[in-house]
């Protein structure tokens, strides 16, 4: 049986970092907020879980940079403590089944591949900073680049295999995705909303530079606290209606909620599942179905130690391993254990999230064990998200465009529709992806409510 609408000033979907900034921001400034999560949690794309010991493991978002104005606000106004992501010592590079290993930021790559590599990048962050952040289809050259994909545009920027390979690599540790399911446009426009391609493969300095003691979530969890008990988790959204005077949305157990705005924070392709009246404009439907989430099923394994350490390696490792394509030292300071953090992203994540859970587990540690020896193949403990089954997500870490996306409905992706206002990382301007971009979503769409209220 449905029950009478709960009416607030503002209904807010998705109890994410974009979500409960929106609702914070909104508190603030007087107006009265529900938030409604599908999930039994908050936190979104964003979840920590705890070791045997305490030690906190991000299973999803987790990194800061020094450039995220926003997160690190919060981190300060909380007391939030952080420490640098671990990324001292010699890093790894496989290639064909060779692993190689190398300083920097740069790979140990043949002469003639790594001249190839460094002209492309080149050539992709020049590319990047003439698309405008806030209407890349406006850019001078959008037809050509959207029409194309990240393969298309690697293949004709390149003359070497390993330079290939190794732009292959950095797209499926960026994005989640294969590079023949991104527009080109899609890839330049994200890395100049966080300031280049190589700050987004880059550690310290970089997109990786910066984690959270007690995990991300300790970041949003203040924020829900203050809210009390206008966050209703378990709210899973099936239809949302609008009229002249406000919104209703109904949930899947029969309750209502209404109010004079609504703002939306899922990703795009979540949004597709909930029944809109009157329907959305074209363009933003096929905003909902033209992105489509990336695929990565995050590994985390603890140890007794960090023992990786012992041979100078840093435990980052860049592969075109049909299992594992990116690894990092995740140990937290302080912990009794240490830890490594594997991806399984891409074509890998779409094969190996239909297999049982011991099958990927076996093939993860083999990946682990063969890059760091076989201590690496038998962890005190072993914990793992599954992005892809996840069913209020359905992948990670971002929904993009494929070729055409943008050029098809790209302007539709902020726009308000009625009163109902759309934020979430997906529609930020800048660091769009992560945390930082999340809240800069927040920040714009709540400006619009409040100018609609004012």
């Amino acid at each position: 049986m449905s029950s009478t609408p709960q009416t607030t000033d503002v209904l807010i979907l998705g109890a994410g970092a974009s979500g409960l900034h929106a609702a914070d921001i909104l508190r603030r400034a007087g107006r009265t907020v529900r938030v409604l999560e599908a999930r039994s949690r908050i936190g979104g794309r964003i979840e920590t879980v705890s070791a045997d010991d305490g030690t906190a493991l991000d299973v999803g978002g987790q990194w800061l940079s020094r450039d995220h104005v926003r997160a690190i606000g919060l981190v300060r106004r909380f007391r939030i403590p952080t420490f640098p992501q671990p990324c001292d010592g010699t890093k790894l590079l496989e290639i064909g089944g060779r692993i190689s290993r190398h300083q920097g930021d740069i790979p140990q790559l043949p002469i003639w591949s790594l001249l190839d590599l460094q002209q492309a990048i080149s050539r992709l962050e020049r590319l990047a900073r003439r698309i405008p952040v806030d209407s890349p289809w406006l850019a001078h050259d959008a037809h050509a680049l959207d029409t194309r994909s990240a393969e298309d545009w690697i293949r004709n920027a390149t003359l070497t295999d390993d330079a290939r390979e190794c732009l292959r690599a950095a797209v499926r540790a960026i994005h989640a995705c294969e590079p023949r399911d991104i527009s080109m446009l899609q890839l330049l426009w994200y890395a100049h909303g966080n300031v280049s391609f190589m700050k987004l493969a880059t550690i310290r300095d970089g997109a990786q530079d910066i984690r959270m003691t007690r995990g991300a979530i300790s970041l949003l969890q203040p924020l829900a606290d203050s809210l009390h008990d206008a966050v209703v988790t378990d709210a899973a959204v099936v239809a949302i209606d609008q009229d002249a005077e406000g919104v209703a949305a109904r949930l899947a157990d029969g309750r209502s909620f209404s109010a004079r705005r609504l703002i939306c924070s899922l990703a795009p392709p979540q949004a597709a599942d909930i029944a809109f009246a009157p329907a959305l404009p074209s363009r933003r439907i096929a905003v909902h179905q033209r992105m489509t989430m990336g695929s990565v099923i995050k590994c985390i394994a603890l140890y007794d130690r960090p023992f990786w350490r012992d041979d100078g390696l840093s435990g980052e490792v860049v592969s075109d391993d049909c299992t594992v394509q990116l690894a990092f030292d995740e140990t937290v300071p302080g912990s009794d254990h240490g830890a490594l953090v594997a991806f399984v992203n891409g074509d890998a994540a779409r094969r190996w999230t239909r297999a049982p859970a011991p099958d990927r587990r076996d093939a993860v540690l083999r990946s682990l064990a063969r890059w760091f020896g076989e201590r690496a193949g038998h962890p005190i403990a072993f914990v793992e998200r599954n992005w892809p089954a996840e069913p209020f997500s359905r992948g990670c870490y971002v929904a993009q465009f494929g070729p055409g996306g943008w050029l098809a409905c790209g302007d539709a992706l902020r726009q308000p529709c009625g009163r109902i206002h759309w934020a979430g990382t997906e529609t930020a301007t800048v660091f769009p992806g992560y945390i930082e971009g999340a809240l800069e979503a927040a920040e714009r769409a709540t400006h619009e409510v409040l100018g609609a209220c004012a």
